[in-house]
């Protein structure tokens, strides 16, 4: 196996830099727009229910969030 002459190597510690630039930005994007609140946050209702009820009737109680 020959081994590879500076200007090969440069090149691919180059194109290895390159792709880990590329990452890491993807990486940063990404983790950048997980840190905005919307704002217009979608209201829903919750069901939630007891896991010991405490009457029969009833047994689900609806929260709106």
């Amino acid at each position: 196996m020959q081994p590879l002459d500076f200007e090969e190597e440069l090149a691919n510690s180059t194109e290895r830099l390159k792709r880990k630039r590329k990452k890491l930005e993807a990486i940063s994007k990404y983790l950048s727009s997980q840190d905005q609140t919307p704002s217009s946050a979608r209201r829903s209702n919750v069901l939630v229910m007891d896991t010991q009820p405490r009457s029969s009737v009833g047994q689900g109680v609806r929260i709106s969030l």
